[in-house]
């Protein structure tokens, strides 16, 4: 029985080859798609981070503004108290 190849063997030992092929990318797409995640968390975190300090710099020029808006408040109405004493002296 020198040289007899059993079909079934073969067809066996072939499903178990395409079988290791299978797993053998399904692992490398596995972690492939895991270090795919850990970037975007990254990018994510960075993002998260730059909007906060947006948010941060917004509230800042707000805060600013308002007290701006506070000064020319004070100052036009200190102006028109000066127009009225220039006009009462006149």
């Amino acid at each position: 029985m020198v040289g007899y190849v059993n079909p079934l063997g073969y067809r066996i030992h072939r499903l178990y080859e395409i079988y290791c092929t299978y797993i053998a990318l399904f692992q490398s797409n596995y972690q492939c798609t895991l270090d795919l995640i850990s970037s975007v968390c990254c990018d994510l975190q960075e993002l998260e981070i730059a909007l906060e300090d947006e948010r941060r710099s917004g509230e800042e020029a707000r805060n600013t503004a308002a007290l701006l808006e506070r000064k020319r408040i004070a100052l036009s109405t200190e102006l028109e108290d000066l127009r009225s004493l220039l006009e009462a002296v006149s």
